[in-house]
């Protein structure tokens, strides 16, 4: 996993999200690791891996929160970018000019490349095809680099401009993009040629402050205002006019999320915006409104956009309708402390870094739960029943589709085969008949059921029960 993600920081974490979990419970809170956070953890190699102010890299065990390694890993100045986590390796960059490649399962350097002696590096890393591609300046000249992920050489570098205000660099289909400040430009480079993919980088209205997105044939990005669709390959502009955050605020200080169709912009007038991939025009009737301003980039999952607000609340929202997908936020106790992690997603889990020097684990699984009951002996020239219900916290759940799945009986089945479907009825119940008639099984075959549910669905699993043919 790398910032925002993915290499193209797209913010979709649905691939590794699981189901969406169903309310704001706290699952545990981290040890207080000093610094504060003010950049997205990354979860990899079976842990979450922190950046803190104080220049640590901090690495807790996914389930308990505490930490994974010994003692944390100390550069030479704050780190204030996500980490990449690519082949047990993790990548991350530093205040001190250095750039560093860390052993995932023990926390031990790999190999330290200096970037620039009287600058910084504040851009995520993206690792694509064994390369870490990163932005930093030298001499008051910002450069793309390239260097080789084994052992940190410098393959090549290309200049750009002078302030890229943190943005990382984004990786798609062989192109780097880079967003830059102070020229106000996005630059697409050619990663096999080196050469610039478009004629001339493209010009927003102001300086660009956000890492490039890059999705559905176009890059997006946005300045203080506006949010801005590039055609990837010509750098043209996509939409007819850019789509403009409204409030006296204003401001969008953080990176799009590119979902579903739709791009989720968070701005500092305390809303978050829908606006179709395609067309340019808001895609909610409204935008969602947090109680404070956003400052960090949203992350989506299976349907679901996660938000942290700079007084401290988590939301979840849905990401169709634009309405609030939790009973209620998750509330930091310091809610003096500003959110400007983005949230992660990973398997059932919302984590989010915070100001105080906490992370958080947050959130449950869905409710729902499916039960099967079969008669252990069957005769072969009869019909027989199998039967079950769906229930969501000991409440049947109506009118939703459940399908049988067969097996041949070992000790772990595999090769599960759909054969039929039923739908639930008022009280969650379901029924398949003749079961019998399954020959490829007859013997003894295993029998499960599952449903599909969720926005959009995850699956849940009923218990295996087997069924002796005589």
């Amino acid at each position: 996993m790398q910032f925002h993600y993915d290499a193209a920081h797209t913010g979709d974490y649905s691939l590794v999200a699981g189901c969406p979990p169903s309310n704001s419970t706290l699952r545990w809170r981290s040890p207080n690791l000093g610094g504060g956070f003010v950049t997205a953890p990354t979860v990899g190699n079976g842990v979450i891996c922190v950046p803190s102010n104080d220049g640590y890299i901090y690495t807790l065990n996914l389930a308990t929160g505490q930490p994974a390694w010994p003692q944390p890993f100390q550069a030479g100045g704050q780190i204030r970018s996500s980490p990449a986590i690519k082949d047990s390796t993790i990548y991350v960059g530093s205040y001190d000019g250095y750039l560093y490649a860390l052993d995932a399962a023990t926390g031990r350097q790999k190999w330290s490349q200096l970037l620039t002696a009287d600058g910084v590096v504040d851009s995520s890393p993206a690792v694509v095809g064994g390369v870490v591609y990163v932005w930093s300046n030298i001499s008051n000249k910002g450069r793309l680099f390239a260097l080789d992920a084994k052992n940190g050489s410098v393959l090549w570098r290309y200049p750009t401009c002078l302030v890229a205000n943190g943005n990382s660099v984004a990786v798609a289909n062989g192109v780097a993009y880079v967003g830059c400040y102070d020229n106000r430009s996005v630059y697409a480079i050619d990663v096999a040629t080196r050469r610039p993919r478009w004629g001339q980088p493209f010009k927003t209205d102001a300086g660009v402050t956000s890492s490039p997105s890059v999705a559905y044939g176009a890059v997006y990005v946005e300045d203080l205002n506006s949010v801005y669709a590039i055609d990837a390959a010509t750098g043209e502009a996509k939409w007819p006019e850019p789509f403009t955050t409204g409030g006296p605020e204003g401001g969008i200080p953080a990176a799009l999320t590119v979902a579903n169709g739709m791009v989720f912009a968070a701005s500092k007038d305390h809303n978050v915006y829908a606006i179709n991939a395609t067309t340019g025009q808001a895609a909610w009737p409204q935008p969602f409104t947090a109680d404070s301003s956003v400052m960090a980039a949203p992350a989506y999952a299976n349907g679901i956009l996660y938000i942290g607000s700079e007084t401290g609340n988590v939301y979840a929202i849905n990401a169709t309708t634009g309405q609030a997908a939790w009973p209620q936020p998750f509330m930091i106790q310091n809610n003096n402390m500003a959110l400007q992690s983005s949230p992660v997603v990973f398997n059932g889990v919302v984590y989010v870094g915070s100001g105080d020097g906490y992370v958080y684990a947050i959130g449950t699984q869905p409710i729902h739960k499916l039960t099967l009951v079969a008669s252990p002996t069957v005769h072969a020239n009869q019909s027989s029943l199998l039967t079950g219900r769906l229930t969501s916290g000991g409440t049947g759940v109506a009118g939703k589709s459940v399908t049988l799945q067969i097996a041949a009986y070992l000790q772990q089945p595999k090769e599960w085969r759909s054969v039929a479907s039923a739908i639930t009825d008022a009280v969650g119940a379901y029924v398949f008949k003749r079961v019998a008639r399954f020959e490829p099984y007859f013997s003894s075959p295993c029998f499960r059921t599952i449903y599909k549910g969720g926005v959009p669905p995850c699956t849940v699993v009923s218990n295996v029960v087997k069924v002796n043919f005589v």
